[in-house]
């Protein structure tokens, strides 16, 4: 159950990295295939998943960092304290 939280806080970065990743390669077969509309669309999403995962990694109430150095423990704080 504790480790769901952080499951949950970390899914905005995924969902914007996976957007960056997957209009990067829609982007790239637009261009291999000389499709213009689907190089623009790849080209979109990507950039909207790069700028939504920045603006989410760089926001105030971003705790990304604190997931990564805790481990992902719920209970590290109270752990220390003791």
């Amino acid at each position: 159950m504790r480790m769901i939280l952080p499951i949950v806080i970390a899914a905005p970065y995924v969902i914007a990295l996976f957007l960056a990743i997957a209009g990067a390669f829609v982007a790239l077969i637009g261009a291999i295939g000389g499709f213009a509309d689907l190089l623009r669309i790849g080209g979109v999403v990507s950039g909207f998943g790069a700028l939504a995962f920045f603006v989410i990694l760089l926001s105030p109430w971003s705790n990304l960092a604190d997931i990564l150095v805790r481990g992902g423990s719920a209970n590290n704080g109270q752990e220390r304290g003791k």
